[in-house]
C-alpha cells in the first residue's frame, strides 16, 4: 500500500516554514525535443538490442501539446513487460493535459494513457497498484477544489478504462488488485459512518467484505484501513489504525499479527514470509499529541513478533518529521524513503542497526528524492520540489551510486513533470 502521511494533514503543514524552492540541477539530456517539451531518456525500438546492432527509431508521438513526446502504444512488445518495467503519471500543470508513460528496462518510453483537461472534471492524480501481469492499473482522479475522488481500473493494452469507485469522499481514497483473480479489485469505501475494505468483481458487484468499522474523521486519519494481499491472493494482512491480522478472502478472521506501534499500515512483501510495515512509534505519542512519524518494521505473517528495520530517533521527533515510509533493499544495503512537511523527502542507508545516515543521490541538486522501485541492478528515483515546487523528474542510479541517468525531465522548474510513479511488483 501507499501513501503514508495523510494529504489534508500533509497541506496543512505546508504553511509552516515553506521558503523558497531551490532550482534542480540541469541535467544533461539524452534526447531533446521542442524546447517546450520535457526531456525524454532514449526511445529505441523495442525489439533491438543492448548489444547488437540498433535498426531505424520509430518517430515519436505526442497526443495532446505540452506533453512529452514518446514512442505510440501500438509499439508496446506486452509479452516482453514484466520485472524492470515502471508507470509514469506526467501532467505539464495542474488540473492540465495528463498522460501515462510505460517505461522499459532498457529506457524506451511509451504514452499509453492520455486525457485532455476539462475544467471542472476529474484528472488522474495517483498510482495506486499494478497489476502484476503489467496489464491494468488502478487510478485515482481527484475532482478539482473537492475532497472527492474517483476511481478507475485502466486497461493499458486495449486502452480501455471503468469506474471503480464513483465517489470517495475523503483524505485518503485507496485500491488494489486482489492477486486471485485479474477483474477483482479490492477497495475503500465510506458510507454515513462505516468504513469497508470491498472486494468488486469486473461487474462492480461487491464480492466480499475484509474489514468493517467506523469511518474515521479526517482527524482520525490513523485508523483509515490498509490491507495487503498475498501474492497467490488467498490471504490479505488487514490494518484497521489499531491492530494488524489475517483474513482470508472473504474476510474471515484467520490471526492476530504483532503491531508493533500505533496505526501500522502494511507496505509490501519482504519476503515470502514477512512484510513491511510502518507504524508510529509509541514512544513518541508520549511526548506529541498528533506525530506522523513512521517507524519502519519486518512483520512476519504467522504471529511472531515484529523486528525494528529502522531505529527509534535518538533526539525527539519534531512534529514535521513524517519519518519513514518504504524501503528497499539494493546491492548490500537497505534503503528506505524518508519524509517531511513542505514535500521534504530524502533517501537514506538503513545500517545493520537501524539507525539510518542520508544517501545524497543527487550532491548539487537541492530538491527532494524518493526511491520509486529497483529495476535490474539500479534504482529508479523520482526527483521533486519541496515547498510547493512543481518540479518532477525521473532517474535511473546504477550499482553503488554511479552513472545517474535521465528518463523524464520537465522543460521548465515551474512544470509539474512526474506526479507518480510505480515499478511493476515482482511477487516473491
Amino acid at each position: 500500500m501507499r501513501r503514508a502521511v495523510p494529504v489534508l494533514l500533509a497541506l496543512a503543514l505546508i504553511a509552516v516554514a515553506c521558503g523558497e524552492d531551490a532550482t534542480p540541477a540541469t541535467l544533461a539530456p539524452t534526447t531533446t525535443a521542442a524546447a517546450t517539451t520535457a526531456t525524454l531518456g532514449p526511445t529505441v525500438p523495442p525489439s533491438s538490442s543492448t548489444t547488437g546492432p540498433t535498426t531505424t527509431t520509430p518517430p515519436t508521438t505526442t497526443t495532446l501539446p505540452g506533453l512529452p513526446g514518446a514512442l505510440a502504444s501500438s509499439l508496446v512488445p506486452w509479452g516482453e513487460v514484466g520485472e524492470g518495467w515502471a508507470l509514469a503519471l506526467y501532467s505539464p500543470y495542474w488540473e492540465s493535459d495528463t498522460a501515462i508513460y510505460l517505461i522499459s528496462p532498457h529506457g524506451e518510453i511509451y504514452e499509453v494513457f492520455t486525457w485532455p483537461s476539462v475544467e471542472g472534471a476529474a484528472s488522474p492524480r495517483d498510482l495506486y497498484d499494478w497489476r502484476p501481469d503489467g496489464r491494468a492499473v488502478l487510478v485515482g482522479f481527484h475532482f478539482p477544489l473537492t475532497p472527492m475522488w474517483e476511481i478507475r481500473l485502466l486497461d493499458l493494452e486495449a486502452r480501455t478504462s471503468r469506474t471503480v469507485v464513483a465517489e470517495y469522499h475523503g483524505t485518503e481514497a485507496q485500491a488494489s488488485f486482489t492477486r486471485a483473480s485479474s477483474g477483482e479489485v479490492a477497495v475503500r469505501t465510506k458510507e454515513g459512518a462505516t468504513e469497508r475494505i470491498e472486494v468488486r468483481g469486473e461487474d462492480g458487484s461487491t464480492h466480499s467484505v475484509l474489514l468493517t468499522h467506523p469511518a474515521p474523521t479526517d482527524s482520525q486519519w490513523r485508523r483509515a484501513a490498509t490491507w495487503l494481499y498475498r501474492p497467490d491472493g488467498a490471504e490479505v494482512i488487514v490494518a484497521d489504525g489499531a491492530s494488524l491480522q489475517v483474513v482470508d478472502g472473504e474476510g474471515r478472521f484467520v490471526r492476530q499479527l504483532d503491531a508493533p506501534g500505533v496505526a501500522c499500515r502494511p507496505i509490501r512483501w519482504w519476503d515470502a514470509a514477512t512484510f513491511l510495515a510502518r507504524c508510529i512509534p509509541d514512544e513518541v505519542l508520549d511526548y506529541l499529541a498528533y506525530p506522523v512519524y513512521g517507524r519502519l518494521w519486518l512483520v512476519p505473517a504467522d504471529g511472531s513478533p515484529a523486528t525494528a528495520l529502522t531505529a527509534l530517533p535518538a533526539d525527539p521527533v519534531f512534529v514535521g518529521d513524517f519519518g519513514f515510509a518504504d524501503a528497499w533493499r539494493w546491492g548490500d544495503g537497505v534503503y528506505a524513503n524518508w519524509e517531511g512537511d513542505c514535500g521534504a523527502a530524502a533517501i537514506h542507508l538503513v545500517r545493520p542497526d537501524g539507525t539510518t545516515e542520508l544517501f545524497d543521490v543527487d550532491p548539487e541538486s537541492f530538491s527532494a528524492h524518493q526511491i520509486v522501485g529497483t529495476v535490474g541492478s539500479d534504482l529508479l528515483i523520482r526527483r521533486m520540489g519541496t515547498c510547493g515546487g512543481a518540479y518532477g523528474s525521473l532517474h535511473l542510479l546504477g550499482p553503488g551510486g554511479a552513472d545517474w541517468r535521465d528518463l523524464i525531465v520537465p522543460p521548465t522548474n515551474e512544470t509539474w513533470g512526474v506526479i507518480d510513479a510505480l515499478v511493476l511488483p515482482v511477487e516473491p
